[in-house]
């Protein structure tokens, strides 16, 4: 993915490939914070890193350099902030929807759904290509996976 993003980020076709990853690293990301960031120290390091690379252009080692050295110093100082809930920590969600071979609760697909589609018209606006591409896909999906579309 990283070499198509470099050698063809310009091809449209890459180009909208590449934006149907995006949500998903989001929710990657979204996952993996609510389990590892249960101090407000953590929570800083995260907000600090994002702002750093994102707005700032500061260099991913160098972000990686200084959050390893504030995490050993921070450790050396107050050790409970990077202690383990142990495996089961996850918040009441998490845990139900998490279970192998268990679909995730409605409730939280439709919110899922419903965030990204907010994001998604804050970014993209209704007049967009991509907007038309995404409900004609779904449209495809629906009816490839059996659903009945009314026109």
């Amino acid at each position: 993915m990283s070499f198509l993003t470099v050698a063809y980020s310009d091809v449209p076709a890459v180009t909208g490939l590449l934006y149907g990853v995006g949500p998903v690293v989001l929710e990657a990301v979204l996952r993996i914070g609510r389990r590892t960031l249960h101090h407000p120290a953590l929570v800083s390091f995260a907000v600090a890193a994002f702002v750093a690379i994102y707005f700032l252009s500061v260099p991913f080692p160098l972000v990686v350099a200084a959050a390893a050295l504030a995490g050993f110093l921070l450790h050396r100082w107050y050790p409970d902030v990077f202690r383990s809930g142990g495996h089961g920590s996850a918040s009441d969600e998490d845990t139900e929807d998490d279970v192998p071979g268990r679909r995730p609760s409605l409730f939280r697909a439709v919110r899922l759904v419903g965030t990204f589609a907010l994001l998604w018209v804050l970014w993209r606006g209704g007049e967009d290509v991509l907007v038309d591409e995404a409900l004609f896909f779904t449209g495809a999906a629906f009816v490839t996976f059996g659903g009945r579309i009314r026109c």
